[in-house]
């Protein structure tokens, strides 16, 4: 419902921006793609209707194509057509995800052994050989340089690679320069002693980095503008579509990162923990609104339907990330159960109320057009092409977020222990794929139930968009993963750390560096 609301609070501003009435949902608009772009999938089954008799098709005034997003149907469709349909799909989404998350397990690995090498060490207060120094500034280096060319990454994805090198190329080397700038940064550091000793020596990096952002931004304005000239955004809407999301991620990313999880790592109680694991997804439920209306609402004239769902979908790839990395803290495999049924159930319950909770907004919307402020106040449209497709394509994304961030969490827990303690990694690995084996089952498990509902009743196209373009969502995927994890490795690890602080009696024994010293030599 939160959801709905926010919407309401952007129809509400609109009110005040622009005169013209807003298209309500039972007046559905007649054209159903934009000139711009080819036809593309915005239904898992195609209609039984022609053309023809499709645009006769009216239920109380409001235009219907085969299946209505409320769950009435102008067709017949077998139950168990559907079932396989959402089986299938959530099966090869699950498996497809063994690859790219074995290579990111491989990047951690490396990520470990270079940026946070013997970062238990230097916790107690050990002091770092220059040669360890020297490691983590190469690979802390690298994931500045990732993290830099986020923006134009994710642009090649927006527009397709072709199109990208044509028109927004130079996004790339405005990128790179931004990241070797701070890369020179943090080189003057390490010459001067300075490196990696205090937090605020990284806020000129990061303000380069969103000065980098920006230059980026203005740099697609000028070119979109230049490429088309008949556009009828201003430029101000041209900057929001571009840049809304990944400037709403890097403030989120710096919540996270200097207030969420120290405050999480804070909390001495299992259950206080599960409580606040529990309420951290829902600080992106409003930004993530906001960029769904952008991508619905203010996109069709810019980027192709198809891929408008790289302008939504990574704002919650940080937090289902940071979700699992608390759920792999939970000492108890109960409240790791407990987290995993919590989430899968929630995502379900979204699906399988959708009719109710329509009907109840548009009661509240009813009521609000009785008052003389709100009256011109409509409900925006949710059947359209345009909101299938995205629909498809972000729960897709969000399926291949959970199973990746499961695994990589895991591999977080497994990877710390193993590599800042003399211990054994038998145990530990065990109690991982444990907790592997378990969460996926019941992801895959509600991802099924979810998938059905879509599919049968709601016509998302959700199988038939990962069929034709799995590779897109791999690649988009692959990205925003890598991006977080050259990011937020160091925060990430610091859950498991302060777990380990928190006992009172220590059972590890912390590895000398010098260890890691001569084995890196050695190589």
């Amino acid at each position: 419902m939160l959801e709905e609301i926010t919407g309401m609070f952007l129809s509400l501003f609109s009110l005040f921006v622009n005169a013209t009435t807003r298209v309500s949902l039972g007046r559905h608009q007649p054209g159903v793609y934009d000139d711009r772009w080819q036809p593309y999938i915005n239904e898992e089954y195609e209609n039984f209707h022609t053309s023809e008799q499709l645009s006769s098709v009216l239920v109380n005034g409001r235009r219907t194509d085969y299946t209505r997003l409320d769950g009435t149907s102008s067709g017949r469709r077998s139950y168990w057509e559907s079932i396989r349909r959402s089986l299938w799909t959530t099966l090869t989404i699950t498996c497809a995800m063994f690859v790219p998350t074995a290579f990111i397990m491989a990047f951690l690995y490396i990520d470990l052994n270079t940026t946070d090498l013997c970062l238990e060490w230097q916790y107690h207060n050990n002091t770092l050989p220059f040669s360890v120094k020297r490691l983590r500034l190469i690979g802390d280096n690298v994931g500045v340089m990732i993290t830099n060319l986020w923006f134009p990454l994710t642009m090649v994805v927006l527009f397709g690679w072709k199109e990208f090198k044509l028109r927004f190329l130079s996004t790339f080397y405005v990128g790179f320069i931004f990241g070797e700038t701070i890369v020179i940064y943090y080189l003057f550091l390490l010459v001067f002693g300075v490196y990696d000793t205090h937090m605020y020596y990284r806020y000129p990096a990061n303000v380069m980095f969103f000065s980098g952002i920006i230059c980026c931004s203005i740099l697609m304005l000028r070119n979109i503008r230049a490429s088309d000239s008949t556009l009828s955004y201003s430029n101000c809407k041209i900057l929001a579509l571009i840049s809304t999301e990944i400037v709403v991620s890097s403030v989120l990313a710096l919540t996270y990162k200097y207030a969420i999880v120290p405050f999480f790592n804070g909390i001495k109680q299992e259950s206080c923990k599960f409580l606040v694991a529990v309420m951290v997804p829902g600080l992106t439920i409003i930004p993530a609104v906001i960029c769904k209306h952008i991508a619905l609402r203010r996109s069709s004239e810019v980027v192709d339907p198809g891929r408008s769902f790289v302008l939504v979908y990574f704002i919650r790839g940080g937090v289902i990330l940071l979700y699992r990395t608390m759920q792999a803290d939970l000492k108890s495999i109960w409240l790791f159960i407990g987290l995993s049924l919590f989430s899968g159930f929630l995502n379900f319950l979204e699906k399988a109320t959708y009719r109710i909770r329509m009907k109840l907004w548009t009661y509240f919307i009813s009521l609000l057009n009785r008052t003389a402020c709100c009256r011109r106040l409509n409900e925006l449209p949710q059947d359209t092409p345009h909101y299938r497709r995205l629909k498809a394509d972000i729960e897709i994304q969000d399926m291949l977020f959970e199973y990746s961030t499961l695994v990589l969490s895991q591999g977080y827990f497994v990877l710390y222990f193993v590599e800042s303690f003399k211990l054994s990694v038998w145990s530990f690995l065990y109690e991982s794929l444990t907790r592997v084996v378990i969460g996926i089952g019941i992801d895959f498990f509600f991802n099924c139930l979810s998938n059905f509902v879509e599919i049968h009743y709601y016509n998302i196209p959700v199988g038939r968009v990962w069929t034709k373009y799995w590779k897109r969502h791999m690649l988009a995927n692959f990205i925003i993963v890598i991006v977080i994890v050259s990011y937020f490795s160091s925060v990430l690890l610091s859950v498991f750390q302060a777990r380990e602080t928190g006992t009172i009696n220590r059972q590890h024994i912390v590895r000398n560096c010098t260890f890691f010293q001569s084995d890196w030599l050695a190589l």
